[in-house]
């Protein structure tokens, strides 16, 4: 079977009632109720996948991401060219976490049941975010049948702009010529990254990206693309410039993200560590993640630098020694998320720390990430610990349930039928994940350390 593209679109959801009117279908997107059915639908007709994920937000505590949800639903979806471009896609909508307010049917796009949604965000989150636990919106991905992430577009467009995106998409997914290819040379980007019209200047970086794609080394076009990017006013406009980075994906490009990694606001900040993440691990960025990692306050960018170590520890060993010490943050989310990733075969450093903390440790959720990372890292010499620990254990169910999923993953016995390791370990993360006031697109919270008395987490 041909590759089948899918086509994240993240973005609020309040206001989305008036979306679809009935009879309007024709002038609007078609979305499918099941991800099976837009799989099965895209094979036949080797076409991409858009699937729209969306988030309620309230119009008083966050009005603007309320607004990016109105301009999407009432300027760009019903736009004759986006509606165009979109049929060439399976559509399907998720809202994550939504639950009705009235009777058993969304009022949005796709009219869907709370048992559809449900599925489908299961389905979403598993094939599109495996590992998020803070997802980004508004977000579009673009990812093959084996999860590969090609493209990714952020934040609320233009009807034009989004039909140019999702134009190129197609092209890519098709083999073809985007639509933005390069035709300018070296000495005509940097003219462009010099004029005083912005959108000139933005049509020059994009080919910037692309020449630096082609030769890293061209000091003129890097100086000047580096250079636009420090003048850039407005936090929208360089998130924009980031994520044109993010979609080169090359070397050259990747390297303008450097001093970003220090920029005031801790969204871009996330943003930037987001990229990375994504991205093939280069050793220019070692220090700068050790200074963020010696330096960063904020929760956001910290549980997205987590993300980023673990995708360098395979192949640098400072990026694992960076995990090891935020095994020890005072943060308790960030020590639940750096065990898992710090949780490999033959690190003994961190294993000392998490049998420690599966022995003794106030905080719940600190002492389960403990005992499941030490099953994660097959590390049997624990296992007759981990029996004593069980045989004693009778207040904490949580605890229990990651007992018996650790012991049967290392090959011991437990009284009762255990959880699955990986299925226990999910749900560990995605508690020390965000809350509402504590997503990354709003620019996250301070790190303070642990709160609660014994035996609460965060």
């Amino acid at each position: 079977m041909k590759s089948i593209a899918v086509v994240v679109f993240a973005w609020a959801l309040g206001g989305l009632a008036a979306a679809q009117p009935a009879g309007d279908e024709e002038r609007s997107i078609r979305w499918v109720a099941s991800f099976e059915a837009a799989t099965r639908q895209a094979a036949q007709r080797n076409v991409p996948i858009l699937v729209a994920v969306v988030k309620e937000h309230d119009a008083a505590s966050e009005p603007e991401k309320r607004h990016s949800v109105e301009q999407m639903l009432k300027v760009v979806y019903p736009d004759p060219d986006v509606v165009a471009v979109a049929r060439r896609f399976v559509c399907v909508i998720v809202s994550l976490g939504w639950k009705p307010r009235e009777g058993g049917e969304a009022r949005f796009l796709g009219r869907l049941t709370e048992k559809q949604n449900e599925e489908l965000e299961g389905r979403v989150r598993e094939t599109c975010f495996p590992s998020v636990t803070d997802i980004v919106t508004p977000q579009h991905l673009i990812l093959d049948a084996s999860g590969k992430v090609l493209d990714r577009f952020l934040l609320t467009r233009t009807p034009e702009e989004f039909a140019r995106l999702l134009k190129n998409a197609l092209a890519r997914f098709r083999g073809e010529t985007p639509v933005d290819a390069v035709t300018a040379d070296s000495a005509q980007v940097v003219s462009g990254l010099k004029d005083r019209d912005p959108e000139v200047q933005a049509a020059a970086f994009r080919q910037a990206l692309a020449l630096l794609g082609q030769d890293r080394k061209d000091p003129a076009v890097q100086d000047a693309a580096a250079q636009y990017l420090r003048n850039l006013k407005g936090h929208p406009a360089l998130r924009r410039a980031i994520e044109a980075i993010d979609l080169a994906g090359t070397e050259g490009a990747l390297e303008l993200l450097v001093p970003h990694l220090r920029h005031r606001n801790a969204a871009i900040r996330a943003r930037v560590l987001d990229v990375l993440a994504g991205a093939p691990a280069l050793k220019i960025f070692l220090k700068p993640l050790a200074q963020c990692a010696s330096s960063e306050l904020e929760l956001a960018p910290l549980r997205t630098l987590v993300v980023v170590l673990d995708s360098y520890a395979d192949s640098f060993p400072e990026a694992l020694s960076l995990l090891n010490r935020l095994v020890s943050h005072k943060e308790d989310s960030i020590k639940v998320l750096a065990t898992f990733a710090a949780a490999r075969p033959a690190n003994e450093e961190v294993y000392g720390k998490l049998l420690a903390r599966a022995r003794v440790e106030p905080v719940v959720a600190v002492r389960v990430a403990g005992i499941l990372g030490l099953a994660r890292m097959k590390a049997v010499k624990a296992l007759p610990a981990l029996e004593g620990l069980r045989a004693r254990e009778q207040k904490e169910p949580q605890v229990t349930a990651a007992l018996d999923a650790a012991i049967a993953s290392l090959g011991g016995t437990v009284p009762e039928s255990a959880a699955a390791l990986e299925k226990e370990i999910r749900k560990v993360r995605r508690e020390a994940g965000a809350t509402d006031d504590d997503e990354r697109s709003g620019g996250g919270r301070k790190a303070h350390g642990r709160k609660g008395g014994r035996g609460k987490g965060r």
